[in-house]
């Protein structure tokens, strides 16, 4: 297969385009903790100054913003293999068994993500169609964070695919690996 074959460019253009959706995802969990700094911050001083704290701020950070601020910027990690591994056994084996080991790995992540994004969506679903609010704050409703984690792990799903494609058929395709820090 040459380097510019329409299988190559198809190959590149797909994980161009899960990388795109990963890269996205993950400014949306930026903008999520800042959000959740800026909140929590107005809601201190309000409670300090006026004894009048931010209604919700709760409910909003921990129904809403966590969980984006922690799941969304899962498939960019997938996607460029930025996981923690155990160096001193990894680099220590045959290019060989590295790729099968690392294809495993990819394997298992695609099937638990696959399973994770399964129940994400079911709930999801079941939180829109309830119309599931908070007990506090009767006019927050839930189903943004739910949608938030199904979003996130259909979004990790794909990145773990295309990150187990191109381990096991197109190695070239894969960023190369950072130095690990040496402490």
């Amino acid at each position: 297969m040459t380097e510019h074959s329409p299988r190559t460019v198809a190959d590149g253009a797909v994980l161009s385009l899960v990388r795109r959706m990963a890269h996205a995802a993950a400014t949306v969990a930026g903008a999520a903790v800042v959000a959740m700094a800026v909140l929590v911050t107005l809601d201190v001083v309000m409670r300090w100054v006026a004894n009048r704290p931010v209604e919700g701020t709760l409910d909003i950070v921990g129904q809403w913003l966590m969980p984006a601020a922690g799941l969304l910027c899962v498939g960019l990690v997938q996607i460029n293999g930025q996981h923690v591994r155990v160096t001193l056994v990894f680099d220590n084996a045959d290019a060989g068994l590295r790729r099968a080991a690392a294809a495993v790995c990819e394997v298992a992540s695609v099937v638990m993500l696959l399973w994770m994004a399964y129940l994400a969506i079911g709930e999801a679903v079941d939180s829109v169609s309830n119309g599931e609010r908070s007990t506090v704050v009767g006019w927050l409703p839930f189903w943004p964070g739910h949608v938030a984690v199904a979003v996130a792990l259909v979004i990790a799903t794909c990145c773990a695919i295309a990150r187990l494609y191109a381990v096991v058929l197109r190695p070239d395709l894969l960023p190369e690996p950072e130095p690990e820090a040496v402490a």
